[in-house]
């Protein structure tokens, strides 16, 4: 028996040659998770992830009514991964090369409660999952969440799903870093936790505030601050990209026209005003 990171006993899994099966994991997430639906996304309309689990989108005035701090720390545990969070795994005495993103995802709902979660997903609650083991088709153990109060598990497709769709609603970018060298990995932890100090000695302040002010100002955007509180974050999100591609798409038509930049080798959809935002 095996003990989970959440302290519930679970049976053995066999982790020989981790570091390769998480390279292959990654590779095999696009065909485990189907596509979004942008338009949909875009619209704000709700999410059906699985039976009983749908996400909402919450408008500006959600994060408002929240406070920014808090909601971005709700939303945390659905939108990273082992290597984010490796500086902290590690000071828990953690190599996150040993650990799923699934099993991090099952710690950290612990941090997290129903009136947390309520803004993404309304009355569901996560904090009611343990990581248990259950047999599969093969008669080999493999990790899920079971709640006992709602009778439900959520398997690491239902995760995946969920995580995808929160990272594409809220920009985020995952990125992944495996290593088999102990020296590395105390040379990776050393540095990555130099670069957080130097971010959060570097931070301004509201990120949320910064991106309104821009776009409240900017004569291109159509929305009053009134208005803006009943804007989805996706389309406000949005907006903010879309006007920046459009600045640097004038930039560079303008530059082009006036002689003053050669843009011999600047590719042809830099000057596409409809170019993807993403």
């Amino acid at each position: 028996m095996a003990e989970g990171l959440n302290g519930r006993n679970i049976p053995s899994i066999d982790v020989e040659g981790l570091y390769q099966q998480n390279i292959d994991y990654y590779k095999s997430i696009s065909d485990k998770v189907p596509d979004i639906d942008v338009l949909r996304l875009y619209f704000g309309e709700d999410y059906r992830v699985a039976d009983g689990i749908i996400i909402r989108q919450p408008t500006i005035q959600d994060v408002i009514d929240m406070g920014e701090k808090s909601f971005y720390a709700t939303i945390a545990p659905f939108t990273t991964n082992t290597t984010a969070f490796r500086v902290q795994l590690w000071d828990l005495g953690i190599d996150w090369n040993d650990v799923s993103d699934f099993e991090l995802f099952s710690l950290l709902l612990k941090t997290i409660t129903p009136e947390q979660t309520r803004i993404l997903f309304k009355d569901f609650d996560f904090s009611s999952f343990d990581l248990v083991a259950k047999m599969n088709e093969n008669n080999e153990p493999v990790p899920i969440l079971y709640s006992e109060k709602l009778g439900m598990e959520i398997d690491e497709d239902i995760y995946l799903k969920i995580r995808k769709y929160l990272c594409f609603m809220f920009g985020v970018t995952l990125e992944n870093e495996f290593v088999k060298s102990k020296s590395l990995k105390k040379e990776i932890i050393a540095k990555a936790r130099a670069d957080e100090a130097k971010k959060l000695a570097e931070s301004k302040g509201s990120s949320l505030v910064q991106m309104i002010s821009f776009a409240l100002n900017h004569p291109g955007f159509k929305y009053k601050k009134d208005e803006l509180r009943n804007v989805g974050y996706v389309e406000f999100y949005d907006s903010i990209k879309r006007l920046q591609v459009y600045e640097a798409t004038r930039a560079l038509t303008q530059g082009s026209y006036s002689g003053f930049c050669d843009v011999s080798k600047v590719p042809k959809e830099n000057f596409d005003f409809l170019r993807s935002v993403n």
